[in-house]
């Protein structure tokens, strides 16, 4: 119960005692509180008979907040739209497994129809774990009805597999000549500098000019920015600081170091590498760019009308990767500038950059192996002994 990293700020320790924002007095024992939001009006956790209730806290109901992120507005969102209208009307003591088994079962279809990723149903139901773990540990109910329900694989679901695309330096330039015809100023070099980089779209909204060497010819990913949390940590621990390469294409190197020249902040280290405009299309320096809207507005137009409509702008990371690997360097090192969280992440993902030169692979086997048994052929040999005259 100690690990979960949802906070519940509407539950504070006062005095010895247990409270909410509002208690409610009752004759009878003590019952266990309803999932409730603080803007829907429901009613409160009750607190044992006979104890007073503490002044309200700064913020009322079941609102989450990460201790770890700083995102309490994912878990609110998810806690309003998904887990209210299942829980909100029914006391967290009565929430059986069986209620939680069909909450999950019912999440596994969209309502446009499709299967839903197993990733999906798991960030849903996080909020509803969190709720039932921290009644159990403040003795509301006795365990959490939650534990006896696994969470779902994707056969379960009936939902595919998650499989890397990577894209071929053909298909980049493509990409990035149609974006640069639908008017957007630097579209076609921040999609190369992507598909060359492998940065996420977070840490390239969260890229500064201080984060560019181009006298070594790199680039250090220190933060990521996003329009609701701001500037912060990247993804994983090894995703922090790590270090770049920006020359992987001659032509984007070229490309950047002239953007940046000609950058209006250049000259100011907390500048934004890229950054936004305004309604207007006018620049705005101050702000970083947000991916969301090019996403939408440019680049997904531009790959459709490629016949692309599957391509996401996460696939210009893989591609990033792949083009790596495909081009001999090591496994450890493509996986220290992705940032992946281990070496053998970088392995499941981009396997099928060693499947496709198969036979390359096995020549190289069958070299070896002649090479050893030929060496070892010529170790085995003795010379016979000369007789003595």
């Amino acid at each position: 119960m100690a690990r979960c990293p949802l906070m519940w700020s509407g539950w504070t320790r006062t005095a010895g005692s247990e409270a909410s924002a509002s208690m409610t007095r009752t004759r009878q024992t003590a019952t266990s509180p309803r999932l409730s939001s603080s803007s829907a009006g429901a009613s409160r956790p009750t607190r044992e008979p006979g104890t007073r209730p503490s002044r309200p806290s700064r913020r009322s109901g079941w609102r989450p907040a990460r201790r770890h992120a700083g995102r309490p507005w994912t878990a609110t969102a998810t806690l309003d739209r998904h887990i209210l209208p299942a829980f909100g009307r029914k006391r967290v003591g009565r929430v059986t497994p069986t209620d939680v088994g069909r909450f999950v079962t019912a999440l596994g279809t969209r309502r446009s129809g499709s299967p839903r990723a197993p990733e999906g149903v798991k960030r849903i139901c996080y909020p509803l774990r969190a709720v039932l773990a921290y009644a159990t540990s403040q003795g509301y109910i006795p365990r959490s009805p939650a534990n006896a329900v696994s969470p779902p694989s994707a056969d379960d679901l009936g939902a595919e597999e998650f499989a890397a695309t990577a894209l071929t330096r053909a298909q980049v330039q493509a990409i990035s000549a149609q974006c640069a015809q639908m008017g957007y100023p630097n579209a076609s070099l921040l999609v190369r500098f992507a598909a060359y980089t492998g940065l996420r779209a977070s840490e390239l909204s969260g890229l500064r000019i201080r984060d560019v060497d181009l006298l070594h010819r790199r680039l250090v990913v220190r933060l990521k920015w996003s329009p609701k949390t701001g500037y912060g940590a990247p993804k994983s621990r090894r995703s922090k600081d790590r270090t770049v390469p920006l020359d992987s294409d001659p032509q984007t190197f070229k490309d950047f170091t002239n953007y940046l020249a000609d950058h209006p902040r250049k000259d100011e280290p907390d500048a934004p590498v890229f950054y936004r405009r305004d309604d207007h299309k006018r620049p705005d320096p101050s702000t970083p760019l947000y991916l969301g809207p090019f996403y939408k507005k440019v680049y997904k137009p531009a790959a459709r009308a490629l016949g692309m409509p599957q391509v996401r702008f996460h696939d210009l990371r893989h591609t990033a990767g792949s083009l790596w690997l495909a081009a001999g360097i090591p496994l450890m090192v493509v996986s220290r500038w992705l940032g992946h969280a281990s070496a053998s992440f970088t392995a499941d993902v981009y396997g099928h950059t060693y499947e496709d030169d198969m036979a390359g692979q096995v020549a190289k086997a069958q070299a070896y192996a002649t090479t050893a048994d030929k060496a070892a052929k010529e170790a085995g040999k003795v010379r016979p002994l000369r007789k003595a005259q």
